[in-house]
């Protein structure tokens, strides 16, 4: 082995020492899966808090450090994609949280539950940083497996069935994408997103061979974007999964994949402005067309946790329309509406996951006339549905504001079409959401509550009393609060 080779590889270790602890979690859950505990969920849980804190500390130790590119290329560091890690650490923590007072799960008590939740914070982190084909693809395919057993903790007919559909889709994109990955890679002669060599000889291929091939190597961040067409998936696996499952899925994958493609964004511009034109257009349409479907989709539905997943699907088109616009705002805006998104999207499965305890889906009629109970949780579904939404006085109104302006600036820059088009469609399909969002708060407050809805929550309030229920309520305030000091201070995050 050539010793410069050695020496880089020991020199970039200490840019994976958070990686390495989440690895070490893994490795102490595998272990612990064969000791017959007499409290397995105790165990898993405090070794998740622990090591998950520790990681997130790492990461924070890791800001501002002077980075070059690790592993001979195969990874990099900056503090944009330290942000992102720091949320993925975040989410992760939010998530273990909504385990630990899930009332309707036995599957807690399985070591492996805690076990497939570190790999996936590992397959997430892995995927920010990565600056290869192959780390890119290895990262996602630890992600996907992970999930794919996640989604049958439910233990049931219906949460088999979503693991399969989970797993089959999966399986073609993880084709696609090596197929993909190997024409480019027969164009360059390398896999790496860093080396000069693979950009200019992706100059000089035929447009054609290049856009087929590039966007066969990025279904697989497509899919976990849940991007059209590659969505079909998350109705099923969002409804049977269980609940804090679901928000893992509708959050982590998500947004690893959203930096990993900002990342790769970055990297662009030495290709010919031809080549460039067609990768921004192409995924201009992939993201007008997702923001649009996701939320006609999410207007028909009257199971909540469908709602949620087809809401996300729109998002992801939000999302993508920021990695297309190549410009500091759009970075800015990116970044804030990850944040944003994430913390939505737990403080509403959080939700949904207290209201839905001892029932195995939850309609908007489920919520019939209980505002004038809950005055506390009424406040934070309204204040996380608007935000969802987009309107002010919340932070998710900032988040697609900013979203909009980068469009905007763009194309008085450009004058390219497709940024005028997502403009004009995220306005619209912001207003879309507006419908199927506004539901649940209109039968919370607005709709009497039937007898059998009595006896539901009634039962719902002495099991959730018996299982932390102040932890719960802080959780959650913990979540939404942010959502409104972000909208006055956005300043924070940026």
């Amino acid at each position: 082995m050539d010793i410069s080779i050695l020496k880089n590889i020991i020199q970039s270790l200490p840019m994976v020492l958070p990686e390495a602890m989440v690895a070490a979690l893994i490795l102490l859950l595998t272990i612990a899966c064969i000791i017959p505990w007499k409290k397995p969920a105790m165990v898993g849980k405090s070794l998740s808090w622990i090591f998950g804190i520790g990681y997130i500390l790492l990461k924070i130790n890791q800001w501002n450090g002077q980075w070059d590119n690790g592993f001979l290329g195969m990874i990099s560091l900056d503090n944009y994609r330290i942000a992102g890690q720091l949320l993925l650490g975040g989410l992760y923590l939010f998530s273990l949280h909504l385990s630990a007072v899930e009332v309707q799960l036995k599957n807690e008590e399985r070591m492996e539950y805690w076990l497939l939740k570190a790999a996936i914070l590992l397959g997430g982190s892995a995927l920010v940083m990565s600056d290869n084909l192959l780390m890119i693809y290895l990262a996602v395919e630890l992600l996907s497996l992970s999930a794919y057993g996640l989604t049958a903790f439910s233990f049931n007919k219906k949460g088999n069935k979503a693991a399969l559909k989970y797993l089959l889709f999966g399986a073609i994109a993880s084709a696609l994408t090596v197929y993909g990955m190997s024409i480019l890679y027969g164009l360059t002669g390398t896999l790496s997103l860093t080396d000069g060599s693979f950009w200019t000889n992706l100059s000089t291929a035929p447009v054609s061979i290049l856009a087929f091939a590039a966007f066969l190597a990025v279904i697989g961040l497509l899919f976990k974007l849940t991007a059209v067409p590659l969505h079909p998936w998350v109705e099923d696996v969002y409804q049977n999964a269980p609940t804090p499952i679901a928000a893992l899925f509708a959050t982590l994958p998500k947004i690893a994949a959203f930096f990993c493609f900002m990342g790769i964004m970055q990297l662009l511009p030495p290709l010919s402005a031809e080549a460039k034109q067609a990768i921004i257009v192409a995924l201009g349409f992939i993201a007008l067309v997702s923001m649009t479907a996701g939320n006609l989709l999410a207007l028909g539905q009257k199971e909540v946790k469908k709602m949620l997943a087809y809401s996300s699907v729109s998002h992801a088109g939000f999302l993508i329309a920021c990695i297309i616009v190549p410009a500091k705002s759009a970075w800015d805006a990116g970044l804030f509406y990850a944040v944003i998104y994430g913390i939505m999207n737990m403080a509403a499965f959080g939700l949904v996951q207290y209201f839905e305890t001892g029932k195995k889906a939850i309609t908007y009629e489920d919520f019939n006339g209980m505002g004038k109970k809950h005055a506390l949780w009424g406040i934070g579904l309204v204040i996380v549905m608007i935000s969802l939404t987009g309107l002010p006085p919340t932070a998710g109104f900032n988040a697609k504001l900013m979203v909009f302006l980068a469009l905007w600036e763009q194309y008085e820059t450009t004058s390219t079409t497709i940024y005028l088009l997502l403009l004009v469609f995220g306005v619209l399909n912001t207003v879309i959401a507006l419908f199927y969002y506004i539901r649940l708060p209109y039968h919370f407050y607005f709709q009497e509550e039937g007898e059998e809805d009595y006896h539901f929550y009634r039962r719902r309030e002495v099991v959730i009393e018996n299982r932390l229920q102040w932890a719960y309520r802080i959780a959650l305030f913990v979540a939404i609060l942010p959502l409104i000091v972000l909208f006055f201070a956005p300043q924070i995050i940026l």
